[in-house]
């Protein structure tokens, strides 16, 4: 009896120690899993990778600046030829475009964008327990308690942020407050109007939610909006609300098919010529397309349904789903051949003719086109 302890004791502890180094590896190849790359342009990849501890940012194989602690995902302009992203080394944070710092180095900073034409770029920072705005890397702003939800106009002569001081929260546009008067308790997904002209917000207030450009409301409250969208038009707007306790979709202040129960919706995509809009939603059997407020397609077998987009004619459809831990792309009614790790960018071609997006298969990134 002594003789069998004597030899399972061994062994067990040589099972727990061979069992510690398993999880030990797979918790650094997980540490050392770069995030997906993101995609600029329609041909070149962005990638995060990690050397020595340290994090860099590589264009196409080329590095991007320096040797960072920590690094947040890059942004891209929107024609794909600038490159920015949050940075940190030891405590202090920067945003670096393009290799160099923009401004100076801050407590913390937030998310940057940049203007539709790429020349300008804003972002938060927090310097001493005081946020406000850097833009084009000079200070843009007052102080505030906090400050989110930055945009810049198409050309950079506009900029536009919520602030929250002691008063409450506040959109500001060059500097001039356009809110006060609407008492709004919180605002998210600020943006520009396609023609750079106002800024667009989803406000809250109390228990309600509605849209304002400007400084006006532009849609009535609802107890909750799931997501909303600007058409390619700059005028008619979608969004998703609540109304009796069910989901409704609103398109141009008209009501588009039948009220649904759903646990998510969303994103919503317009067709190019601003008529059409579609959106997937998860209801109680499954994932559905819809266009119009119309199932198109479903139950889909899928866990998630990100990134649709329509073809440039209109006619067709595409969209980015996972199912487990591997993602597919569905164009029309075909299921693509590819399974992937991630799926990112899901766009049309400059020209038209292709849909392309940014794929990570086996720990490698890839570029993946295909014809319309």
């Amino acid at each position: 009896m002594k003789d069998r302890q004597a030899c399972t004791i061994p062994l067990l502890l040589a099972f727990i120690a061979a069992l510690g180094l398993a999880i030990l590896g797979l918790a650094c190849r997980r540490e050392n899993e770069s995030p997906p790359a993101t995609l600029a342009g329609e041909d070149s990849l962005t990638e995060i990778r990690r050397t020595r501890r340290k994090q860099v940012v590589e264009r196409d194989g080329e590095q991007i600046g320096g040797e960072y602690d920590v690094v947040s995902r890059p942004i891209h302009s929107p024609a794909g030829d600038s490159i920015a992203f949050p940075a940190r080394t030891g405590n202090r944070w920067q945003v670096i475009r393009d290799g160099e710092p923009v401004g100076g180095d801050y407590d913390a900073v937030g998310r940057p964008v940049f203007s539709a034409d790429g020349t300008s770029i804003a972002f938060p920072a927090e310097q001493g327990g005081e946020w406000f705005v850097v833009k084009d890397g000079e200070r843009a702003s007052d102080g505030y308690v906090q400050v989110s939800d930055v945009a810049i106009n198409r050309d950079g002569t506009s900029l536009a942020f919520a602030g929250w001081d002691q008063r409450g929260c506040v959109v500001v546009q060059d500097g001039e407050p356009l809110t006060a008067h609407l008492d709004i308790d919180d605002i998210d997904e600020l943006r520009y109007d396609p023609e750079g002209r106002l800024p667009v917000y989803r406000a809250v207030v109390g228990d309600e939610q509605f849209i304002v450009r400007g400084g006006e409301p532009i849609t009535d409250r609802y107890p909750r909006i799931q997501t909303w969208t600007i058409a390619p038009d700059g005028e008619t707007l979608a969004l998703v609300a609540t109304i009796d306790d069910k989901e409704v979709l609103i398109m141009g202040g008209r009501h588009l098919g039948e009220p649904f129960l759903a646990y998510y919706a969303g994103p919503l995509a317009f067709s190019p010529d601003s008529k059409r809009v579609a959106m997937p939603i998860k209801t109680v059997d499954g994932w559905h397309i819809t266009v119009d407020g119309v199932p198109k397609d479903g139950p889909i077998e899928a866990d998630l349904i990100t990134q649709i987009v329509f073809c440039p004619g209109g006619a067709d459809l595409a969209y980015a789903a996972r199912s487990g831990d591997q993602w597919f792309v569905v164009k029309g009614d075909t299921r693509l051949d590819g399974r992937y790790d991630s799926v990112t960018g899901l766009r049309n071609s400059e020209d038209g003719t292709a849909l392309v997006f940014a794929a990570a298969q086996r720990g490698t990134n890839i570029v993946v086109r295909e014809p319309w």
